[in-house]
């Protein structure tokens, strides 16, 4: 029969051991599926408390995802919601109910405005991939994914999604290597990959035309070869580059001629814990770089004094 959620029931939505929930709805399932979810609708309880705890997993994988809907921004398109949906379930991710509108049910995990739509999970269990689905999700914004266990390759679609500014993959066990494609984010502001456990060379080109781009960072992967070219006169906003715990040999190309006098103020380059034999001759004359991390190398003599034009400021 139905009933309200009363705060205690929200309490008991994940301490399923607990009777005043069990004592309505003996059957496990239905406690998951009617006790928690009404829970849920009531706003006693969010649906990323009740993926956290680890309820809902037995939820049919085959209808979980089919009637979902974008509540509020219907011109995205039915199809469009239907996409994101497949694509949360290959991520892990378990619908606590069927039916839900995505923009308003799932607080901060899927977040919508005007311009588009966010995905956000941080420190949850996910254990899924990403999966090419995402070349669907046509108004995705912000895929951020920190901590939740997600594996396999970055997929080329990832290429396609003219509104992404943010993409952060750190600390996951994602393998494989960056693909070619990520060069035409051309809104990213941030680009963070690292602590997975990403290999090969990338694109040499990767970078150039991410003009604003303020935070890059490759770290704790197993990169080789040279870290790409950079242009710091059209990526005006990059505050830091890091490339540490990695294979690298070296940098590409690094323009910067066209950088206006206020433009990239304190640009840290960490490029720690790699293989480079010699100061990146790159960055000589990069005059706005105020940090620069080198340990861990296999670097041999340090130049003499004078090397860098802006020794007083280069820490």
């Amino acid at each position: 029969p139905p009933f309200t959620c009363t705060n205690d029931m929200a309490s008991n939505c994940y301490e399923p051991s607990e009777p005043d929930c069990v004592e309505k709805w003996s059957d496990k399932q239905l406690f998951k599926d009617v006790c928690c979810h009404s829970c849920i609708s009531a706003g006693l309880v969010s649906a990323e408390e009740i993926i956290s705890a680890g309820l809902g997993s037995d939820i049919d994988s085959e209808t979980q995802h089919t009637d979902h809907f974008f509540g509020g921004y219907e011109a995205w398109g039915q199809s469009e919601a239907l996409e994101v949906a497949a694509f949360l379930k290959d991520l892990g991710f378990v619908f606590p109910r069927s039916g839900m509108d995505l923009c308003a049910d799932l607080g901060p995990l899927f977040w919508c405005e005007e311009s588009g739509y966010r995905i956000a999970f941080e420190n949850v269990e996910l254990g899924g991939f990403i999966s090419e689905r995402i070349g669907n999700l046509a108004h995705l914004m912000i895929f951020k994914i920190r901590n939740t266990s997600t594996r396999g390759e970055i997929p080329e679609a990832v290429g396609t999604l003219q509104k992404l500014q943010e993409l952060n993959l750190h600390g996951n066990a994602l393998n494989g290597s960056i693909p070619a494609s990520l060069a035409q984010n051309t809104l990213l502001r941030l680009f963070d990959v690292s602590s997975n456990q990403l290999s090969g060379q990338l694109p040499p080109d990767l970078f150039l035309r991410w003009r604003k781009i303020r935070l890059i960072d490759l770290s704790h992967n197993n990169f080789v070869g040279r870290v790409p070219q950079l242009d710091l006169g059209g990526s005006a906003s990059l505050t830091k580059v890091s490339a540490a715990s990695n294979n690298f040999v070296g940098m590409g190309t690094v323009e910067f001629a066209t950088a206006s006098s206020s433009s990239w103020e304190g640009l840290l380059i960490d490029l720690s814990l790699n293989k480079l034999t010699h100061l990146p001759e790159e960055l000589k004359y990069v005059t706005k770089l105020s940090a620069l991390l080198l340990q861990g190398n296999q670097i041999g003599d340090l130049p003499p004094w004078g090397y860098w034009s802006h020794e007083a400021s280069l820490t």
